[in-house]
């Protein structure tokens, strides 16, 4: 059972984020705190609301300037101050950013709806940090997601995504679900579709 506060904690924060007096411009703290609302919102409610929270995130990160390679650019803090950004400071923004990707990316495809395609993505994808940092496998997950509609998802291309599916490293158990879940997906798309799935598929 939830914490009997719950509700009114998720009400407050939802206030502070949709509050349109609150700051001035967007920020990296509030693309952080709206991914934070989107896997809450997946975890307990409908999926069009995630949806939702998930378009938005990546509407404010393009308004960050996320979405760019950052190299000089200076950044904002919530109290709205300049900071320049070190070597870790990037590595920070590239994984803000291809979170907030990856998650628009496989919410979009499970239920179906059009994710958010930003033009122009200079953003490299972040390097793994530590042992046990699973965040580069889910980003190569979300990119194995067909672009285009399930339709033209022929024959050739399913078995050439599963093949670079099993070659992602599964060592962590979300890695490995995220992994089961984007296989269900496929198949769940080609039968939608009436696409004739071979064996050897």
């Amino acid at each position: 059972y939830g914490h009997h506060q719950e509700a009114e904690i998720a009400q407050h924060a939802k206030g502070i984020l949709e509050n349109p007096t609150f700051g001035r411009r967007v920020t990296i703290d509030q693309v952080s705190a709206w991914i934070l609302r989107t896997l809450y919102l997946r975890l307990t409610t409908r999926p069009h609301v995630s949806w939702l929270a998930s378009s938005i995130t990546i509407h404010l990160a393009e308004a960050t300037g996320l979405h760019h390679e950052i190299d000089s650019v200076i950044m904002a803090d919530a109290a709205s101050k300049t900071v320049s950004l070190n070597h870790d400071g990037y590595e920070r923004t590239r994984r803000l950013f291809w979170c907030a990707r990856l998650i628009n990316t496989l919410i979009s495809y499970e239920y179906a709806r059009s994710p958010v395609r930003l033009n122009s993505i200079t953003c490299q994808p972040p390097t793994e940090q530590f042992d046990g940092d699973f965040l580069p496998h889910l980003i190569a997950i979300a990119q194995l997601v067909p672009e285009e509609s399930c339709q033209s998802n022929s024959k050739p291309e399913l078995h050439q995504t599963l093949i670079k599916l099993q070659e992602i490293p599964g060592d962590h158990p979300f890695v490995t679900l995220s992994k089961a879940d984007l296989c269900l997906c496929l198949y769940r798309h080609r039968r939608l579709s009436k696409l004739v799935t071979e064996k050897e598929d």
